[in-house]
């Protein structure tokens, strides 16, 4: 007994002696840690010994570079050095810095690993928690982020010089916490959840972007790619695009391209906050059976106002965020093209890749027919909010959207010199309202009102025939979102919502030559009851999100119910395992009739369903995935089965023997992506790389399963970026393979070639068009003054000029009786540069 006692009393010491003992490791005087770097570095230290001998720090591996030791040892203590020359250096203490000391609130202890992002930088502390500065940071506020902790903002006008403002962090247990920030470039933030945020404020770069669009970025992310380089044909794990469900400020949009696809509708410089989801999203979002790209552009009160300008060589824009009061706020935004002043390389390379084997290119190629005028293209967006707190605890805001695009041209009959003026007019206009209210410290409520409207409408006159066909496409969307959040206790949150949403769209093909007149309009109005509970169980390692949604469809009178699912374990601080599962439905969907409708530009049209020839789709899809960071290393990894069920051949794009038949079915896609990361001081190096396997099954068809028209089976990224307060570059290179196309039979081209001639086409998808590759480059210069700051740079997309084919397709030309191949190219060669202007 006595040596078991002796036993346990040695234990008991040890344990005591712990943090001592790690202490000791860790924390050494500044002059002996010096010492041992003159030793390793053959440099020479200068210094007052009396003003360093009472400092301590952290020691670090002194195999790093000498400047990146220094470094570290200044955001440590308030110390500076100074270069006298290659092997000589001076260390001062300073006479007046600015710093922030970082505590667990209920450990009341020091908190090592936070990461302190200002606009310059991200700062990571050691373990004294704190963060030195020598002068005061060149920004309004300063965020705090830590893994199971909520982020935190200061503002630097709080700080005071020579005192250590203390921070007191807090455990945050809900699952939208932030698991890694820089996730690719600064900016776009990887969620505990697998759900990614971008904040394109404190957005650095990323190849072949000159602004943080993030259409554009989200093509980063592994599973997303656009196979024809549009905005507007996202695919996401095999999806059509109007299964991406784009939010603004709680509105739906109907368009999300500009230059009809080739350049996002949604200004960048107004977002605040863009959430995307591939999966596991909350009960609260129904229809995006691919995705749902949530944006806001509601910004904290500002203390002044701001303004910005910038110019590319498509466009320019502005922005105006105004601080009415210390409530208050409007923000007034827009874009306009500059096609109406100059035509730029770039807008003509954007022009040829968007108008490619349309009815727009043919009308030169015609023997008859030409262009008497130059094709005017021109689009413009403009933005409104104001938001204002009525007091602490109520908020109010309202916003407001305008999108256009529209080309005009007129062509010519030669023969007759009769013209005929066409025009095809793409808008959306899009208005929400929002009051949010906290009822208390643990119950809120939050009332969202919403109008999207949106149009297409084309005029096709040909001045050969004189026919006329008028073509419109128009959709009103009004809804109305309840919600309200109890805060259970510290691990435990519970939601409950109603939403009402009416959608009415109209179709119309009017010619005067047949006259024949086609109108349609449908209108559904949908009921949702939604509760989600969120917990944080087992020391905040298990986090849970349960929701569960009931949609009615008044005019089928029929319940479609939506469980959700989203659960994460940390299995250590550096790994956690996630999985995920949803069940969706989507009533709005868009089809093309004939591919040369809306002269073959954007043939897409918006549908509703009607449970007859257009079904409600279903989504049921499951994830396991898995999340390894560990000091500048991520790895990401997650396997999914996805299944919709009750889609139409009309949605997919078909351009082979299913082009004009009326079939539904399913498609199911089983995947795998990866993702890893490297951060090393300034650089930023990364790869992603998924593998998709993609199949229809359409039972009236022979034969029924065929791979899917947006099968990409392998598809891979890289990207190496290197950035400092002023200097960023950017360079990437994507590579997929080529979507599937369908072959015609060499031998017999043409099937009943004397009485019915038709392309003899054989099995569908049998076949894919070439790899695609491209490479991106993106650098840009920040100059630095007291009051504004301006940014120059050059975007290059396919700095290679890789020749890639986009699309393959054929047709029946029946006047000479042949079978044309017909291919769609890449975007050449492009430069875009760019400038911005902050004040």
């Amino acid at each position: 007994m006595l040596v078991m006692k002796d036993i346990k009393l040695c234990f008991y010491i040890l344990v005591l002696l712990i943090p001592v003992l790690s202490r000791a490791q860790n924390q050494i005087p500044l002059l002996e840690y010096l010492n041992r770097i003159e030793n390793q570095k053959s440099v020479r230290f200068n210094y007052i010994q009396q003003e360093l001998r009472t400092l301590e720090i952290t020691s670090f591996d002194t195999s790093q570079t000498l400047k990146k030791i220094l470094y570290q040892v200044s955001i440590q203590l308030p110390v500076a050095f100074e270069w006298v020359d290659d092997t000589n250096i001076v260390v001062k203490r300073l006479n007046q810095f600015y710093c922030i000391k970082i505590l667990s609130e209920d450990l009341n202890q020091t908190l090592n690993n936070v990461y302190v992002e200002s606009q310059d930088n991200i700062i990571k502390t050691y373990q004294n928690g704190t963060v030195f500065f020598a002068g005061k940071p060149n920004t309004k506020t300063l965020k705090l982020f830590k893994e199971g902790y909520a982020v935190k903002e200061i503002e630097v006008k709080s700080l005071e010089p020579n005192d250590c403002k203390i921070i007191i962090l807090t455990r945050q247990i809900n699952l939208d916490e932030i698991k890694l920030v820089g996730y690719l470039t600064k900016g776009l933030n990887l969620n505990s959840d697998l759900s990614i945020s971008l904040n394109p404020k404190e957005f650095e770069i990323l190849a072949g972007l000159t602004q943080p669009d993030v259409l554009q970025t989200m093509q980063f992310l592994p599973g997303i790619v656009s196979l024809d380089e549009r905005i507007s044909n996202i695919n996401v794990r095999g999806g059509t695009h109007d299964q991406n469900l784009f939010l603004w400020n709680g509105a739906r949009l109907y368009q999300t391209g500009h230059f009809f696809g080739m350049i996002s509708a949604l200004n960048p410089s107004i977002a605040h906050q863009v959430d995307i989801y591939k999966n596991g999203s909350s009960a609260f979002y129904t229809e995006g059976l691919s995705s749902v790209v949530d944006i806001s552009s509601t910004a904290k009160p500002l203390d002044h106002s701001e303004f910005e300008i910038f110019a590319n060589f498509l466009e320019t824009a502005g922005k105006a965020d105004l601080a009415l009061s210390d409530q208050s706020q409007l923000r007034v935004a827009g874009r306009y093209a500059l096609s109406d002043v100059i035509d730029t390389p770039t807008f003509d390379n954007y022009f040829d890749k968007i108008f490619q084997n349309t009815e727009v290119s043919s009308i030169n190629t015609n023997e008859n027919l030409r262009l008497s005028s130059d094709v005017d293209l021109q689009y413009y967006d403009a933005n409104l909010q104001f938001q204002t707190a009525f007091n602490d605890n109520t908020t109010w805001q309202i916003n407001a959207m305008a999108i256009s695009n529209e080309l005009l041209f007129t062509e010519e009959n030669i023969n007759t010199q009769d013209q005929k003026e066409n025009n095809l007019t793409q808008e959306s206009y899009v208005v929400s309202t929002q009051l949010d209210k906290n009822l208390s410290e643990n119950v809120s409520l939050s009332s969202l009102a919403y109008l999207s409207y949106y149009k297409l409408e084309g005029q096709n006159a040909s001045a050969l025939n004189n026919q006329l066909l008028n073509q419109t496409n128009e959709v009103i969307d009004f809804g109305v979102k309840l919600r309200s959040d109890f805060e259970l206790s510290k691990r435990y949150k519970f939601s409950l919502g109603y939403q009402f949403n009416e959608i009415g769209i109209r179709n119309d093909n009017i010619v005067n030559i047949p006259e024949v007149e086609i109108r349609q309009k449908s209108v559904l109005q949908t009921h949702a009851g939604i509760a989600e509970f969120k917990a944080s169980n087992f020391n905040h390692k298990l986090k849970t999100t349960l929701g569960l949604r009931a949609n009615y469809y008044d005019k089928f009178s029929e319940f479609k119910f939506e469980p959700h699912l989203n659960m994460s374990y940390a299995i250590s601080p550096s790994f956690d395992v996630i999985l995920m599962a949803e069940q969706k439905h989507q009533v709005t969907a868009q089809v093309i009739d004939l591919q040369n409708d809306f002269f073959g530009v954007e043939k897409r049209r918006w549908v509703l369903a009607d449970e007859n020839d257009i079904p409600i789709q279903r989504l049921r899809q499951v994830e396991i995935g898995q999340v390894f960071k560990k000091k500048s290393w991520l790895l990401t990894g997650n396997v999914f089965y996805k299944k919709i069920e009750s889609i139409t051949s009309a949605s997919q794009n078909f351009q082979n023997q299913l082009e004009f038949l009326k079939l539904s079915g399913d498609y199911q896609t089983y995947g795998a992506e990866f993702l890893v990361q490297k951060q090393f001081q300034n650089f930023r190096l990364w790869l992603n790389y998924t593998y998709n396997d993609s199949e229809y099954e359409f039972d009236n068809f022979s034969p029924s399963v065929f791979p899917n028209n947006f099968e990409t089976s392998h598809q891979t990224e890289t990207g190496l970026s290197y950035t400092t307060s002023k200097l960023k570059l950017s360079l990437s290179g994507r590579f997929f393979t080529g979507r599937p196309t369908t072959p015609i039979n060499q031998n017999a081209p043409i099937s009943n070639p004397d009485t019915n001639p038709d392309i003899n086409f054989l099995d569908p998808n049998s076949d894919n068009i070439t790899e695609y590759t491209q490479v991106n480059f993106t650098g840009s210069y920040t100059f630095l003054w007291p009051k504004f700051k301006a940014e120059i740079g050059l975007a290059i997309l396919n700095l290679f000029n890789t020749n890639n084919t986009t699309n393959q397709f054929f047709r029946l030309n029946n006047d000479i009786l042949e079978v044309e191949q017909i291919e769609n190219q890449s975007l050449e060669f492009t430069p875009n540069a760019f400038f911005k202007i902050n004040f």
